[in-house]
C-alpha cells in the first residue's frame, strides 16, 4: 500500500455510501435470518445471489469489474458469517469463480 496513512475522507457522497452498505447489511442479516436447518439448497442458493444482487445495487454501479467483485465477495462473506465465521484459508467464495466452478459448486 503506498500511503499506510490512508483514512476516508467524509464527503456527502462517502455517507451517503455508508448509509447505503449499513442497508445492504441489514438486508443480509434479514436473508440470512430467515434460514433455518430444514432450508433447501436451491432457497439457500437464491437467497445467496440475493444477497450479491442487493448488495450491487446498494453500492450503485458495481456489477461488473474489479469493484463488483470486491464487493459480492464481501456481501457472500457477511451472508456466510450469520451461521459461523468462513475460514478464509480455506473458503472460495463464489465470486472468485468461474461460471463452470460456480455450477459445480452448487451441485456439490
Amino acid at each position: 500500500m503506498a500511503n499506510a496513512d490512508f483514512t476516508l475522507i467524509s464527503t456527502e457522497q462517502s455517507r451517503a455510501g455508508a448509509v447505503a452498505c449499513m442497508g445492504a447489511l441489514r438486508a443480509i442479516e434479514n436473508i440470512a435470518s430467515s434460514e433455518g436447518p430444514e432450508i433447501q439448497m436451491c432457497q439457500y442458493w437464491r437467497n445467496e445471489d440475493s444477497a450479491v444482487a442487493l448488495t450491487l445495487r446498494a453500492a450503485g454501479d458495481a456489477s461488473s469489474g474489479y469493484l463488483g467483485g470486491f464487493i459480492a465477495v464481501f456481501a457472500e462473506y457477511v451472508k456466510m458469517s450469520h451461521a459461523g465465521t468462513p475460514d478464509l484459508d480455506k473458503w472460495i467464495p463464489e465470486a472468485a469463480m468461474t461460471e463452470e466452478e460456480k455450477a459445480l459448486n452448487r451441485v456439490e
